[in-house]
């Protein structure tokens, strides 16, 4: 199951489409089509997309996720763990 994250955030400006992505800290530019595809659902449940090639550059940015709590669990783990390494001052 393909879910749209509850971290991106989807604008335009003027003539221009973004998503941002704030867990992974991951910005792209949309075309118009991509950008009115995503934002519609957006708010499903599950999410399709049936062009691959979008479907993998979006899970890359990690805009598209199987789980969302899995990710603010491997961002938290991620951060103690910086915390905790005693190879760098910090």
């Amino acid at each position: 199951m393909a879910l749209f994250s509850k971290y991106n955030y989807l604008f335009k400006e003027a003539t221009h489409y973004f998503l941002y992505n704030s867990i992974s800290n991951s910005f792209a530019e949309l075309d118009e089509e991509t950008y009115n595809i995503l934002e519609k659902q957006s708010n499903k449940k599950e999410i399709n997309i049936y062009d691959n090639k979008l479907l993998e550059q979006l899970k890359k940015i990690h805009a598209i996720v199987e789980n969302d709590e899995d990710a603010l669990l491997r961002l938290k783990y991620f951060s103690m763990f910086r915390r905790m390494d005693t190879h760098k001052l910090s």
